[in-house]
């Protein structure tokens, strides 16, 4: 009776630190869950003030190392769409490079599939990742079918990605591919307002702010500015002799043009009608005569044909004002440059005329 006594309290005893040791393990769990949404919800609250991809980046290195074990690391990459790439915009936790700074879409097998990877034997090796001997999953960033990115995990070596930090990870992948699209949307929804549709040129209302901030910087710097108005000659006979669908087409060839022979810092702008501004900083008189003889030359080589109709040449008439010495401001520089400009239509257009 005493033998079974004993053995009785002596397993009472297991027991109760058997169900002590899971209690404490399940308090431990739920502490660890609640730290996880707690970050991911501040998380989310941080990349819903983001105003930018860089500023993306930023939140999601500062709360990667807040999510995961320091066993585990990490890269983000972003779709370069002008280059058809990923472009690794940051890393965390001591993440390799994953070898070069930029890949092929392709050689991510997230992004191929549009569905998570776990690099092994079984599955397969990213070919972006460059080892095979730690645990490595990419993770797609998307929306709608619509490829943003890739988010890689890798382990250190006799470490692993548990399903736990999985699951976690593809939260992070969701909040990140929803806060990409919306900064793309909100992008594309400006760009909009500040451009125009048929040219891709900036607006009348764009030129209005960007054109003071030109005046600024170039007086603070004590720089010469050219405010050049074009105006397409005889315009009219496009839309009369060839329909009004001819005329954007000119029109929209005519931007194209300009955006291939200015500078990265021009302000190029469709004004109205068929006619545009372009503010440039330049050195003398000289050189912003030469820049107009430039967008003049340009145009007459230009051979344009619409359904298999060859169009009339075009040319351009420009008149030019400079600050400081033909104004101080851009509405007073463009009125003085509209009237080189009808000096320059006076004396047979397809020239460029320089304000006195």
């Amino acid at each position: 009776m005493f033998l079974v006594l004993l053995l009785s309290v002596s397993a009472a005893r297991v027991l109760t630190r058997a169900v002590d040791t899971y209690q404490q393990q399940l308090v431990k769990q739920v502490e660890e869950r609640t730290r996880e949404i707690k970050s991911l919800e501040k998380l989310g609250h941080m990349l819903t003030a983001c105003k930018d991809s860089g500023a993306v980046a930023q939140v999601v290195q500062t709360i990667m190392p807040k999510l995961f074990k320091k066993s585990i690391a990490g890269a983000l990459a972003f779709i370069d769409e002008l280059n058809s790439q990923l472009q690794i915009v940051t890393t965390w936790g001591g993440a390799t490079r994953q070898g070069e700074e930029c890949y092929k879409l392709e050689d991510c097998l997230a992004v191929d599939h549009n569905h998570y990877h776990a690099s092994n034997d079984t599955n397969g090796y990213c070919p972006h990742l460059t080892k095979k001997d730690q645990d490595q999953v990419c993770f797609p960033l998307s929306v709608q079918e619509k490829m943003l990115g890739s988010l890689s995990l890798e382990a250190e070596v006799e470490s692993e990605i548990s399903t736990d930090e999985l699951d976690v990870a593809l939260s992070v992948a969701e909040y990140v591919s929803l806060a990409l699209s919306n900064i793309q949307q909100k992008e594309k929804l400006e760009e909009m307002t500040l451009r125009d549709p048929l040219t891709k040129l900036y607006n009348r209302r764009y030129l209005e702010e960007a054109g003071r901030q030109s005046i600024s910087n170039a007086q603070r710097n004590d720089q010469k500015l050219a405010v050049l108005v074009l105006d397409i000659d005889h315009f009219k006979r496009f839309n009369d002799d060839f329909g009004h669908e001819a005329g954007d087409h000119v029109l929209a060839e005519v931007g194209d043009l300009f955006k291939k022979i200015s500078r990265n810092n021009d302000l190029l702008c469709r004004y109205g009608g068929e006619e545009f501004v372009i503010v440039t900083t330049v050195n003398d008189d000289l050189s912003a005569r030469v820049m107009a003889d430039k967008y003049c030359q340009s145009i007459r080589e230009l051979s344009l044909d619409f359904y298999g109709k060859l169009l009339p040449p075009v040319t351009l008439s420009i008149g030019v004002a400079m600050y400081p010495d033909n104004g101080l401001s851009l509405t007073e520089l463009i009125r003085t440059a509209d009237k080189a400009l009808y000096q320059a239509k006076s004396q047979g257009r397809n020239r460029a005329v320089m304000a006195f």
